[in-house]
């Protein structure tokens, strides 16, 4: 979800920076990532660990890009960069859970008495 919100803004903030300044190239490369983040973010929900890396990625992505046309971006730049690295270890963390029950916690596993 992290994701898709940072997607999104990235892409508000690359339409706010194209003006025909020098960062117009920076702000194009920053609305493409913006839109695969969307992208990828909609798949994760599908639960597959390579999303998760991916979104890690493409937050760097936008960290760097960010960083980069600092002053473009405007009121945009702080709360992109914030969710940015927020994503990034949300990502990071999602990745390296597992999803399967261990067969001690399995709610099937009742104990048997008598």
């Amino acid at each position: 979800m992290l994701g898709l919100a940072e997607g999104a803004l990235a892409a508000f903030a690359a339409e706010s920076a194209m003006d025909g300044s020098s960062h117009a190239q920076l702000a194009q490369a920053l609305a493409a990532v913006g839109v695969i983040l969307v992208v990828d973010s909609v798949a994760s929900f599908k639960g597959f660990r390579v999303s998760y890396l991916l979104i890690v990625a493409l937050s760097a992505a936008v960290l760097g890009l960010v960083a980069l046309g600092w002053g473009a971006y405007g009121a945009y730049s702080v709360p992109t960069a914030l969710l940015s690295v927020l994503a990034a270890v949300v990502g990071l963390v999602a990745s390296m859970t597992s999803k399967e029950i261990p067969d001690q916690a399995h709610p099937l596993n009742l104990p048997v008495f008598g």
